[in-house]
């Protein structure tokens, strides 16, 4: 059976983001501060009594998300790096096969 203050607390908890909702486009910043300060310490002694849980599935997910995130510009990084060697090398080569034609060019015009 929940207690006294955890069959108050969802209504608590309605009326600070009710409040916030209402105050946040039509009163001052310093207002609107404290009133999402209420909200946030609600929301912690919901957390600290156990009412509110936070969806491990959720932190999970995210931190997995964020391993991926860091796997993908790792990855972005090697094809980056793999991108300015194939660069240079093609300059290279275009540089070896413009001597090579102009080698060509000076053979063949010797011996006609």
């Amino acid at each position: 059976m929940p207690t006294e203050e955890q069959r108050y607390f969802p209504d608590l908890l309605g009326w600070a983001i009710a409040a916030y909702q209402y105050d946040v486009d039509s009163c001052s910043p310093e207002h609107v501060y404290d009133i999402a300060c209420q909200l946030l310490d609600y929301i912690e002694r919901g957390r600290t009594h156990g009412i509110i849980k936070d969806n491990i599935r959720l932190t999970d997910r995210f931190k997995e998300c964020q391993e991926q995130n860091q796997r993908l510009k790792d990855n972005q990084q090697k094809l980056e790096r793999e991108i300015l060697e194939l660069e240079l090398e093609n300059k290279n080569l275009h540089d070896a096969l413009s001597k090579f034609e102009v080698r060509s060019d000076v053979t063949q015009g010797e011996n006609p």
